[in-house]
């Protein structure tokens, strides 16, 4: 999939200058993140675990166009998937941590982790 990517954004991404993009298209989505919403199906989830890393996802529920039984199956099916259980904790708890710039402050939590003084 990467090599598409280079292979297509090399023709996309025409600069001013006349330059090829600053980096490639398989560099560029390794900085991005990505949410869970896929609409509880494993599937895709999994398919983005194993395209983009699960340390790139992070919680999507479309709140508040989704609630009650609705959002906490969006919740619910991440540590239900295919994913590894490590993999599902990094996506329900420290992802968001590390994407926010949080990770390792003291007095933080996730979902799994314990609260603060």
């Amino acid at each position: 999939m990467y090599e598409e990517l280079d292979r297509r954004g090399s023709v996309l991404c025409i600069h001013p200058a006349g330059e090829g993009p600053p980096e490639l298209p398989s560099v560029a989505v390794g900085r991005l993140w990505y949410d869970t919403v896929s609409h509880v199906h494993g599937p895709a989830l999994a398919a983005a675990a194993a395209t983009f890393g699960a340390d790139r996802l992070v919680l999507g529920t479309d709140f508040p166009y989704e609630d009650g039984e609705v959002f906490l199956r969006a919740v619910d099916y991440v540590s239900e998937s295919w994913l590894t259980e490590e993999e599902a904790t990094m996506i329900l708890d420290t992802n968001a941590a590390d994407l926010l710039g949080l990770s390792g402050i003291s007095g933080t939590s996730g979902i799994s982790g314990t609260s603060g003084p």
